[in-house]
């Protein structure tokens, strides 16, 4: 098992760990990280008007790796587990 750091912007980190209503339960990365099932993703909230991270941070195990037809040759949909661990 692999643990991989990435970081997502804030537009898009909250939909991940949402626990108001339905989160956003995949990813849409480059496969340049060889990802696998059972590996984890550590996400950083990255601000992208500072380039700063912000602090906030989740970690997640990728669930099922998607390689289909309609992506961009190279990417990957990476299917997320609920967030194990959120720090604030």
């Amino acid at each position: 098992m692999n643990v991989h750091l990435l970081k997502s912007w804030t537009t898009w980190y909250p939909e991940l760990v949402r626990t108001d209503k339905p989160r956003r339960r995949w990813e849409i990365r480059e496969d340049d990280r060889d990802f696998q099932e059972g590996d984890e993703l550590e996400i950083r909230e990255f601000d992208p008007e500072t380039h700063t991270f912000t602090g906030r941070s989740a970690r997640f195990e990728i669930e099922l790796v998607h390689t289909d037809t309609f992506l961009k040759l190279g990417y990957v949909v990476l299917q997320l587990s609920t967030p194990r661990f959120i720090q604030s």
